[in-house]
This record gives C-alpha cells, sequence and structure tokens, in this order.
C-alpha cells in the first residue's frame, strides 16, 4: 500500500513538472518558409527551439544505416519516444518551440496521442500553397514524391487534434504579407509577446539544421523576405511549371499537385479572420 501512494505521489508531481511550461509545435511541410517562421522564434531568450526532432527518426526508420541522410543525424540511433522525453525534460525547465513536418509524426500521433493532446501541448498549423512548395522542394530534391510533400498529412493531423484542443491554422503567404496582424493573432492563440523586435536576425545556420542544402536561403537571411511571385495556372488549373523542361518531372510535380491542393483548401476553410 505504501508503495502504492509513493507512485501516486510520484505521478502527481511528474504531471505537474510537465505542466510547469507550454511546449508549442507548428506543423507544416516542406518548403513552406516556417523554417524563416520559426526564425522569429530563435530571436527570443524566453523559448527553448527545437527544429524538426521527429524528423531524427523518421529517417533512421526508412532509411538504411549507411544512408547519407542517416549519417548527417547526431544520433543515427534515436526514437519517437526518446525525442518526446526529451522535449518534456526541456519543458521543464523553459517554453518550448517545435517546427515539424506533420507527415513525419502521423504515424507516431496515431499510436501516441495522448501526448499531443496535454493542455501543456499548444498547436498551430503553418501551410504554403502545394503550387509553391512543390516546386521549391523539387529545385532542392528533383526525385520528390507524394511520400514527402505534405499537406495530405497535415490535414489528417489536424483531423486527429482539432476535437482535443484549439489550432491555428496560417498561410504562409497571408503570414509573409501581413505578418504584423498574423503575429497578433499568433500571441492571442499562444499566449505570447512576439512582436517586430522579433523580425530581425542575424544570418546563421542553427545547430540543428542538419541538411544545410536545404537551408541556403534563410540561413543567409536577416529578416523574412515577402512571398514569392504566384505560380501560372494552365487551362485546367494545373501550375504551368515553366522552368521545369523535362515534360514527365513537369507531369509528376503536376500530379502531386492534384493530390494535395485539395487538402491546402481544406485547411485554408478552417482559418480564423482577422
Amino acid at each position: 500500500m505504501k508503495k502504492f501512494y509513493l507512485f501516486l505521489a510520484f505521478a502527481l508531481f511528474s504531471k505537474i513538472s510537465l505542466a510547469q511550461y507550454p511546449i508549442y509545435i507548428a506543423l507544416t511541410h516542406p518548403r513552406a518558409t516556417a523554417t524563416a517562421f520559426e526564425m522569429i522564434f530563435r530571436t527570443t531568450d524566453e523559448l527553448e527551439v527545437m527544429h524538426e526532432p521527429f524528423s531524427n527518426p523518421y529517417i533512421v526508420q526508412k532509411y538504411p544505416q549507411d544512408h547519407a541522410f542517416v549519417r548527417l543525424l547526431p544520433n543515427p540511433a534515436i526514437t519517437f519516444d526518446e525525442v518526446v522525453d526529451t522535449i518534456i525534460e526541456k519543458a521543464q525547465h523553459a517554453p518550448v518551440f517545435i517546427k515539424e513536418s506533420a507527415y513525419v509524426l502521423l504515424k507516431y500521433m496515431q499510436r501516441n496521442l495522448d501526448f499531443f493532446k496535454r493542455d501543456q501541448v499548444k498547436l498551430l498549423v503553418y501551410v504554403r500553397n502545394p503550387a509553391k512548395s512543390i516546386i521549391s522542394l523539387y529545385r532542392k530534391l528533383p526525385s520528390v514524391d507524394d511520400s514527402v510533400i505534405g499537406h495530405r498529412e497535415l490535414w489528417q493531423v489536424y483531423e486527429l487534434l482539432k476535437s482535443h484542443k484549439p489550432i491555428l491554422v496560417i498561410d504562409s503567404d497571408k503570414f509573409l504579407t501581413d505578418t504584423k496582424n498574423y503575429l497578433n493573432l499568433i500571441n492571442e492563440h499562444w499566449s505570447l509577446n512576439i512582436d517586430k523586435s522579433n523580425l530581425a536576425w542575424e544570418p546563421q545556420f542553427a545547430p540543428d539544421w542538419h541538411f544545410k542544402s536545404f537551408y541556403s536561403e534563410v540561413s543567409a537571411s536577416q529578416e523574412l523576405g515577402g512571398p514569392t511571385p504566384e505560380i501560372g495556372l494552365d487551362i485546367s488549373g494545373l501550375p504551368l511549371y515553366d522552368e521545369v523542361k523535362n515534360e514527365e518531372d513537369k507531369k509528376r510535380l503536376q500530379e502531386l499537385y492534384k493530390i494535395h491542393f485539395p487538402f491546402y483548401q481544406k485547411l485554408l476553410t478552417t482559418m480564423r479572420p482577422l
């Protein structure tokens, strides 16, 4: 009986300790301009920032140990549960901000939803028109396929959690066009005090940006840029992608757009008006 009460006391202490600081998670997809968004939160000393920590075990599970992606990781044997433990430990000392691609989290989240349902975990979704994110990803990864576009999985994660907690949805282009008002919305949603002083920084590579070729633009930046020009559409509504000279590649990218654009549209219908 004594052991039972000790266990209850420990569990209560752990719960209180865990709830001490919030965990802010920006769920996104590749090439959403979300790393520039992350930089805003790196400008404050109040937050512990983690860049895509769940991508590490995802890569470990997806690729063989001798793959170049795995070799770039600081811990090529890390698990999803270990990442959660690290986040919880950090949140005992300071608020934590995490930027993460939803597609790497989806399967783990489906089996381990309790952590993400905690009141301590605060969520927003940061999404970009797939016409823009797909071509941006193609420039970095010409072999891009359906598994890494991410809008479908972002919607699925939203669906998993929307009944458990409020989730703010932010469109990348709208945020970059009207940053001040969207920061106010984020501050209200997350009870933060991010302001214009957080919109400039020194050029840098963050220590947890392990795949440096993907961060060449943001690492050289000193502030947010504006939205990139709109992508022209053909008469059937598909992106023209004139810069793609290989016709098979162009068709592949257009097919990826057809798959993921409807999920982008669904997410936009959930956005709060300013």
